[in-house]
């Protein structure tokens, strides 16, 4: 098709449907205020001059001058005969907003270049509708890698997505526009511009279309946010006389998590600070061991086999120990944590089988209902240390968190349960000064001897 052809056919045809088709005429027979009669007879002469004056400029291959105009008829003929439906609202608007965009690029019409519009196709696609964006991709080696993704359901935010990208390739432009016929049906879903052939294929082309929309520097997810202020029980605790600055590491990713809002971030960057606490208390043990004796090489080596064990193995002996420490006067943390966890069955309607469900999608097969005193530890090492595994780890068979799967009841685990206790194993390891765990009580490791 010639350029001139599809700047302005396909308008046309949507505004004569206004002027010419037997609805309206019968519409206007139906409206008894005379006055009212008038201005919508008005108001299709003023269309009837637009055409005209569309059909001059196709004749001519000039560029139309009056779109703004275009638009306050539209919506004029919209607030005073609301009634009266545009069948073609949709594709009268995206045409003027594309003619608009193409002619701050072009003085004229009169370039010969044919528009290879049967290469291309306007796809439905149901699969993008929960992304509320409008988006192109221009391949200047190969055209037919080009796309555009449209939003008719937000007109308002198309029409400023073109007018602010000026540097949209006028090609492309035309390519879209000249899917925008009368014979278009655009609904409220997305629409893709591609190349022929694909149609069948929604699931290619929603991959397709994410895959440019990233590879520009966009993200396209729903985060969930964690916004709940951290756990900290012992801040009262928290003596000048103490040296803190062992844990400067530790309390800088504190300040980075709580910068992070959402929370698959948060987990990690809490996770962060356990992973070193866990690897942390096999060097506190020996150093509190030896208490200022010299190390041997056979110290060095059981520390060596310690931390090169299996990481679930380092952190289940972490976390069954720190369970065994007091939270309060005769509170153990394995006793509160237990508590907890049994506190949140409410949330889930006292439907424990939902909680099974969200174990087994972690490979934690365990029944909630089973889980006692005796099994928190082990229980609580693998349930933190496997949510870790599903969102670093991206294996096919393994289940991977993300904000794609991160269902309502798996954020209940995590919100109500998981990073809340992570947060009191951090904050209570940091700010009660001497625990076994993790203080160290010399800055120096002794090697020999002085005298």
């Amino acid at each position: 098709m010639q350029q001139f052809e599809i700047m302005y056919n396909g308008l046309i045809d949507c505004l004569e449907d206004i002027t010419e088709g037997d609805e309206s005429n019968n519409f206007g027979e139906s409206i008894p205020d005379q006055l009212a009669a008038q201005e919508y007879g008005d108001l299709l002469g003023r269309i009837e001059t637009i055409i005209t004056d569309l059909r001059s400029a196709r004749d001519l291959k000039s560029l139309y001058g009056n779109y703004d105009e275009i638009e306050l008829l539209l919506e004029k003929f919209r607030q005073d005969f609301e009634e009266y439906e545009i069948k073609k609202y949709k594709e009268i608007l995206l045409n003027v907003y594309l003619s608009k965009s193409i002619s701050n690029q072009i003085t004229d019409l009169n370039n010969t270049i044919q528009i290879d519009s049967e290469s291309f196709e306007l796809v439905k696609v149901n699969g993008l509708d929960q992304y509320d964006i409008n988006f192109y991709h221009y391949s200047a080696t190969t055209i037919q890698n080009s796309l555009f993704l449209i939003n008719p359901a937000n007109l308002s935010d198309l029409k400023n997505y073109l007018s602010s990208n000026n540097s949209i390739d006028i090609v492309l432009l035309f390519l879209l526009q000249s899917k925008l016929t009368f014979e278009a049906a655009l609904s409220d879903s997305k629409y893709v511009l591609i190349k022929s052939g694909h149609s069948a294929h929604k699931n290619r082309i929603i991959s397709t279309v994410l895959l440019h929309y990233v590879s520009d520097g966009n993200s396209f997810h729903q985060s969930v946010a964690y916004s709940n202020s951290p756990i900290n029980h012992w801040r009262d605790q928290i003596d000048i006389n103490n040296r803190y600055q062992q844990f400067s590491d530790s309390i800088y990713i504190l300040s980075e998590y709580n910068e992070t809002h959402d929370i698959i971030s948060k987990y990690l960057k809490i996770y962060q600070i356990i992973e070193d606490f866990m690897y942390k208390y096999s060097l506190v043990r020996l150093e509190a061991e030896r208490n200022g004796v010299v190390f041997s090489l056979r110290d060095f080596k059981r520390l060596n086999e310690e931390i090169q064990s299996r990481e679930i193995d380092v952190l289940s002996r972490f976390i069954k120990d720190f369970l065994m420490l007091e939270s309060a006067q005769d509170l153990t943390f394995k006793a509160k944590f237990k508590a907890a966890l049994d506190a949140i069955s409410a949330h889930y309607n006292n439907d424990n089988t939902r909680i099974t469900v969200v174990l087994k999608l972690f490979g934690i097969d365990l029944l909630y209902q089973a889980i006692d005193l005796n099994s928190m530890p082990n229980f609580l090492s693998k349930l933190i240390y496997y949510i870790r595994n599903s969102i670093v780890h991206n294996k096919t068979t393994e289940f991977h968190l993300t904000y794609n799967t991160l269902t309502d009841d798996i954020n209940k685990i995590l919100s109500l349960f998981l990073i809340p206790c992570m947060e009191e194993i951090c904050y209570f390891l940091i700010s009660k000064p001497g625990n076994p765990l993790i203080w160290f009580t010399n800055k120096e490791i002794k090697l020999w001897e002085d005298n």
